[in-house]
């Protein structure tokens, strides 16, 4: 009975973020139209913010445990560039519209920064303030590439999204083995 209660709470949890994916992409959609903004900068923003790795990687900091603090924040990265990223590639393919390919380099280029204010064997308060001056840097560059048209956002979007449930369905049918056309 345990099991059965477990897997219930595990499908209605499922489809709960599910839905919670389909609102928020359908929100982003909207601001975007609304306010002349691309869709790739308010990814960035609203939907990369991570408020539990922040209050993980504070708090473990906070108590003196650097390893949990930056273990957290490396991971989240991580498993949104790569793990995250791959799997919605291999489920749909996604076309890039991006065309000055410097926005693609934001993210190395905050990995580098970090790797090189740490070269001390210490992130300081000053280190910080640099990373975070950094990352105003990288927002004030995504919105200004944002509003010359480089990242695109617009109705093109959504012609072609498909909602989360549809891409769970088709990477069931490429996990069985079906044929891959779009």
């Amino acid at each position: 009975m345990e099991i059965a209660i477990g897997i219930g709470v595990f499908i209605l949890g499922v489809a709960l973020v599910v839905g919670s994916a389909e609102k928020l992409v359908e929100s982003l959609v909207v601001v975007s139209l609304t306010f002349g903004v691309s869709i790739f900068l308010l990814g960035v923003l609203l939907v990369g913010f991570d408020a539990e790795n922040l209050a993980v990687g504070v708090d473990a900091s906070a108590r003196g445990l650097p390893e949990v603090a930056l273990g957290t924040i490396i991971g989240a990265s991580l498993v949104a560039i790569a793990f995250a990223l791959g799997v919605t590639a291999l489920i749909t393919p996604i076309k890039l519209d991006v065309s000055r390919k410097g926005v693609l380099l934001v993210a190395p280029l905050a990995v580098l920064l970090a790797w090189l204010l740490s070269l001390d064997g210490e992130l300081s308060r000053l280190d910080g303030g640099l990373l975070l001056v950094g990352f105003a840097a990288i927002v004030v560059y995504l919105l200004r590439e944002s509003r010359r048209g480089s990242i695109t956002a617009g109705c093109s979007t959504l012609r072609w999204w498909r909602p989360p449930w549809w891409a769970c369905l088709w990477g069931l049918r490429w996990w069985c083995g079906a044929p891959s056309e779009y």
